[in-house]
């Protein structure tokens, strides 16, 4: 009767399958339609809607239950009913880039995807404390599509002495690109 009652709220039958599968399951990973919701899946989705290729129906109903912002609400569902979560490691990341790509766009969802699952490679100064993915979302807010990567930095960083100021605006995820594309410019320039 619990069971009937809990999927009695949804219409949608992927839905009341991710209901029913997580209500009866054990130690089953986050899947919807067929699909693990994990952080690199999430970004091969999302750089699928952003390359307007074909997303299948399964890969379409997780971007547009990131985008909806109802992913949450499924991840929690997961964790209550799943015996499975105690020991899984990634699940405080995909809980807080769930959280904080609910109501972005695919593209926001893109780039923050692939900064959060590869910090290494790129050049980001302002992020000081990387203990919580909580901490990272916060200081990567206003990161955009052209991140720069560590490689191109150094190319710069190794050819040329930067005065004091020009460094310090690099400590701002806002101000950082801007900086980066006037060090670029100069350095083009000669």
């Amino acid at each position: 009767m619990d069971l009937d009652n809990e999927l009695s709220k949804f219409t949608d039958h992927d839905d009341k399958m991710f209901r029913f599968t997580q209500t009866h399951g054990t130690n089953l990973l986050f899947i919807i339609c067929g699909k693990a919701v994990a952080l690199q899946n999430l970004l091969l989705f999302a750089g699928k809607t952003l390359r307007r290729e074909n997303l299948n129906s399964a890969e379409a109903t997780i971007t547009g239950k990131l985008d909806d912002g109802s992913l949450l609400n499924d991840l929690e569902f997961y964790v209550k009913s799943s015996g499975n979560v105690s020991n899984d490691k990634n699940l405080p990341a995909l809980r807080a880039a769930i959280n904080a790509l609910k109501t972005k766009s695919m593209v926001d969802a893109a780039v923050f995807l692939k900064f959060y699952i590869n910090p290494q490679n790129y050049y980001c100064p302002f992020i000081n404390d990387t203990s919580s993915p909580e901490k990272i979302i916060e200081a990567s807010k206003g990161l955009n599509n052209s991140s720069r990567l560590i490689q191109d930095w150094n190319k710069l960083n190794d050819k040329y002495i930067l005065l004091l100021y020009v460094v310090s605006d690099l400590k701002s995820s806002r101000t950082s690109h801007s900086t980066f594309n006037k060090l670029e410019q100069m350095a083009a320039d000669g």
